[in-house]
Order: C-alpha cells, then structure tokens, then sequence
C-alpha cells in the first residue's frame, strides 16, 4: 500500500510530466521553426524550392553525392515533364551495367546522372528534350 508520502510524490511527477509536455508543445510552435514565422510575419520572403529543369541540372557535378544532387535538383530522379515524351528520351531500366545511373526528365533538359563505387558523382550527361504539350 502507498503511504501519503508515495501519494504526494506520484502527485508531484504527474504534475512535473504534464508541465514539461506542455513546455515542449508550446516550444514546437515558438518562432524557431520556419513555418510559425512566416505566420507571425508576412513580409518574410518565401524560399521557393528549387525544381527540375536545364538550369538545375547544369549545377550537377562530379563529386556530389546522391543527396545533394537531389537537394540541387529539387527532387529525386524521376520524369517531371508536363506533356508526352519525344521518342528520342532514354527511359532505359536502371541496373544492367551501363544503364547504372539516375534519370531527371524536365520540360525543357534530360539529366543522367552515374554514380562511382563511393557513392559519387563520376559522370554527368545533359540533352535537350521534345515534349509534346498535352
């Protein structure tokens, strides 16, 4: 059986765990976290993320890793155009020796990127595309 003293103690703990989960709730919302300041603040320019396209890909170079060419491009390898591929794109499937790299198609560039042992870019290649407007 819990004596008054284990009582007043539970009592105390719950209290203490509730006042730091409302600590770390209120903190979640303060003006650290980007989104809660351009609430509070309007005029706070909006950092737009970069995407696919010819300019993007022309900041690839040897030397990045997976990671930053992703970050550099805005997405993963994927085909972002917004209308139907010329024949002319090369959507070969990944893995078969030569055909090891990943894929951007935009609008307006295609980008493949091969990637060495260490996880590195070790070439880069950029075409133009034909994309018809759906």
């Amino acid at each position: 059986m819990v004596g008054k003293r284990g009582r007043v103690m539970m009592v105390a703990s719950l209290f203490a765990i509730g006042g730091i989960a409302t600590t770390l709730k209120w903190l979640s919302k303060g003006p650290l976290r980007p989104e809660a300041t351009e609430r509070t603040n309007p005029e706070t320019p909006k950092m737009e993320k970069p995407k696919p396209c010819r300019a993007t890909f022309e900041q690839v170079a040897k030397g990045m890793t997976r990671g930053e060419v992703a970050t550099t491009l805005g997405g993963p390898p994927g085909v972002y155009a917004h209308g139907e591929l010329g024949s002319d794109i090369v959507l070969a499937p990944r893995g078969l020796g030569w055909t090891s790299y990943d894929q951007w198609v935009a609008d307006d560039g295609e980008l493949l990127v091969w990637f060495g042992d260490d996880g590195r870019v070790s070439e880069v290649h950029i075409w133009g595309v034909w994309v018809r407007p759906r």
